[in-house]
């Protein structure tokens, strides 16, 4: 199945700017949306500060080749959630992130995943992304 432009929408928000919210509900494992992604070879370290925090770590998703990974599209707007209701992974034949309801998620939920997890599941224990980063972390 294709998402469409139709099942998703981006809004602002007061406390977090931009976010992707469900225009239509999802079921637990349904593809919510795939964003292709640009694949560099610098390391996470070496990028400028303003970009690291739109990239994924590509091989630790489970993409091939390459260190991080740009999301076009919705994937670098995707806020972050503690107990997010998206899981995320590498669709690397593809050169794609793609996002998957990790639960039911009803029309006009925001549609967030899990800066802090590891490779790309809804959930952890703490928000060490934003710690490691230095920014100020709100749950939404």
């Amino acid at each position: 199945m294709y998402v469409t432009a139709s099942d998703i929408e981006i809004r602002t928000t007061p406390d977090r700017g931009r976010a992707v919210f469900a225009a239509r509900a999802f079921r637990k494992g349904e593809l919510v949306d795939r964003a292709l992604v640009i694949i560099g070879d610098t390391e996470w370290a070496d990028l400028p500060a303003w970009i690291n925090c739109f990239v994924y770590n590509w091989p630790e998703i489970g993409g091939k080749g390459g260190r991080q990974a740009i999301a076009l599209g919705n994937g670098s707007l995707f806020n972050s959630s503690l107990r997010a209701n998206m899981s995320f992974r590498a669709s690397a034949g593809n050169d794609a992130v793609e996002y998957f309801a990790a639960r039911d998620i009803e029309p006009g939920e925001e549609l967030t995943i899990n800066y802090s997890s590891d490779h790309g599941e809804p959930t952890s224990s703490d928000n060490s992304w934003f710690v490691e980063r230095g920014i100020d972390y709100i749950d939404g």
